[in-house]
């Protein structure tokens, strides 16, 4: 790991010895002033780089006392970390969900690590049913959603209607609360481009906590004269007539898979004549950028996955080896004429694996065929 320059990493290991460990590795710049958030000066000298941090201090740790590692995009180190990292980690509740998870049971089967790479429990999620379960929203149809959210196992599976409710709550009430203070430029921060080379901007990726952190605190400046639980009302009757005009009457079918989907779309599928040969999909999903079982979306796009997901799991089995599983979405061929090019699709999304061999003779008595490379 000290000879990996760029980009910055999140390296988790295990050996057949016993030992865990973490290491991130990558070059970070040492500024002399500033951290580099900015622009600054280039002519002065003041904000030039004295260096990188050192190897040795990088964050790192072996065989913790947890007897597990853990990390999800999060913030990984302290604010008394001698250094400065960054400031783009996503929110911290993949990471306290896989927590939960990992310290639910002693030892864990390769079943429980399937279970836990599949888990789309919402902890957000959770809190924000907890703010809408004490509204008392006078539109008829608002009422109806919260009927959902009172059975609601905070699982945002694709055939959950709250999930959907939820969901859309959650995007009008960071509108409605982001645009108090942003005006025009609420839509950039739940997600519109910039400008064309940067298709979405990130801040709304993590404002889960930023928004929840402000309705827990409720400052009562925030909406000029208006109260917290008016505007939860107010952004659940909108989030509501949204999906109603979407999705029709019938609330009962306002399943989460139907607008949470991964279309699979090829870049050369972006042309219409071409969709058929290259795209796959849509494909429903569960989850969203919170959830372990990661499929995000973009705020200025709802709600299909054009943003993130989990692109590959695997399991290894240190005792054996041949137990290891695998899956990535799509397919091992890139080629569009290949059986290989999207079949391993509904399995992944049903967080299903292949075997990961390592043993050579298995791998040839199972291989399917060769392919020789001669040169020309």
């Amino acid at each position: 790991m000290r000879q990996w320059p760029a980009p910055a990493q999140n390296f988790v290991y295990a050996d057949v010895e016993g030992n865990i460990g973490y290491q991130m590795a990558g070059l970070v710049p040492v500024r002399a002033k500033g951290q580099g958030l900015v622009p600054s000066p280039g002519w002065t000298g003041e904000y030039e780089w004295k260096g990188f941090i050192p190897f040795d201090e990088l964050p790192s740790v072996l065989n913790p006392p947890t007897h597990y590692v853990a990390t999800a995009n999060n913030k990984i180190v302290d604010d008394d970390y001698a250094y400065f990292l960054g400031a783009e980690y996503l929110d911290g509740y993949r990471v306290q969900r896989i927590v939960e998870l990992l310290e639910a049971r002693e030892k864990h089967s390769l079943e429980d690590f399937r279970s836990i790479q599949g888990d789309v429990y919402s902890i957000p999620g959770r809190e924000l049913a907890q703010h809408l379960l004490g509204l008392q929203p006078a539109d008829q149809d608002a009422r109806r959603a919260l009927n959902f959210l009172r059975v609601w196992d905070c699982q945002l599976s694709p055939d959950s209607v709250a999930a959907t409710i939820v969901e859309a709550f959650f995007l009008q009430m960071l509108r409605n609360t982001a645009g108090a203070k942003l005006g025009p430029l609420t839509d950039y921060f739940v997600g519109k481009e910039v400008h064309p080379a940067v298709p979405d901007s990130f801040y709304f990726h993590r404002s889960a906590s930023w928004l929840l952190g402000l309705m827990r605190d409720a400052p009562a400046d925030w909406f000029a004269g208006r109260s917290w639980p008016e505007v939860m009302e107010q952004s659940l009757e909108e989030a509501v007539a949204a999906l109603r005009r979407q999705l029709g009457e019938d609330m009962s079918r306002w399943t989460w898979g139907r607008v949470h989907y991964a279309p699979f779309e090829h870049v050369l599928g972006r042309v219409r004549a071409l969709r058929p040969m290259f795209n796959r999909g849509p494909v429903p999903l569960g989850g969203d950028m919170n959830t372990v079982a990661q499929a995000s979306y973009v705020g200025s796009r709802p709600f299909a996955v054009h943003s993130y997901a989990a692109s590959y799991r695997q399991i290894i089995d240190l005792s054996d080896f041949d137990r290891s599983v695998a899956i990535l979405p799509g397919g091992q061929s890139g080629h569009p004429a290949s059986r290989h090019y999207s079949d391993m699709i509904d399995a992944w999304r049903r967080v299903e694996y292949h075997p990961l061999l390592f043993d050579r003779g298995e791998i040839e008595r199972q291989a399917e065929g060769k392919l020789t490379l001669m040169p020309a």
